[in-house]
């Protein structure tokens, strides 16, 4: 299993987008938390820890964006090392930019697919990640 008992927070407001990848990822062994709100998430990864990665939406129906709640995250400090990848529908060409300038782990695009498990994989052994478009092979850059 490629995910063992990895530890996986992922705050996602999407249902749809958060059950398909927890799928996919519990396929592979990983114990997979999901928060819906972007609200308070530094106090309830907290609770949580550790974890092993945490898997971020970038745009939620709230005023807050995936941006800013990495800001915060960012300012935890039992919190800070955890790598944050960026999950989005977003426009590839922009999320990627601001992603990187931010200092996300990585991107994977949606929609979804079992590739999630792989880049997941890559991100905990210490690679950056940027499927623009998840569902294909990863090309190392």
């Amino acid at each position: 299993m490629l995910l063992k008992d990895k530890r996986i927070f992922m705050i996602e407001d999407s249902y749809v987008y958060a059950a398909l990848a927890s799928v996919y990822l519990r396929i592979e062994g990983a114990v997979i938390v999901v928060q819906s709100l972007a609200m308070n998430v530094p106090q309830v990864l907290k609770t949580h820890l550790p974890i092993d990665v945490i898997l971020m939406d970038l745009v939620f129906a709230t005023s807050a964006s995936g941006f800013d709640v990495f800001d915060e995250i960012r300012q935890v400090s039992e919190l800070a090392e955890i790598p944050v990848v960026a999950v989005s529908a977003m426009d590839p060409a922009i999320a990627v930019t601001l992603a990187r300038q931010k200092g996300f782990a990585g991107l994977i695009s949606k929609p979804f697919s079992s590739m999630i498990a792989g880049h997941v994989a890559r991100v905990l052994a210490g690679e950056q990640v940027w499927a623009a478009e998840s569902w294909r092979p990863w090309v190392q850059e």
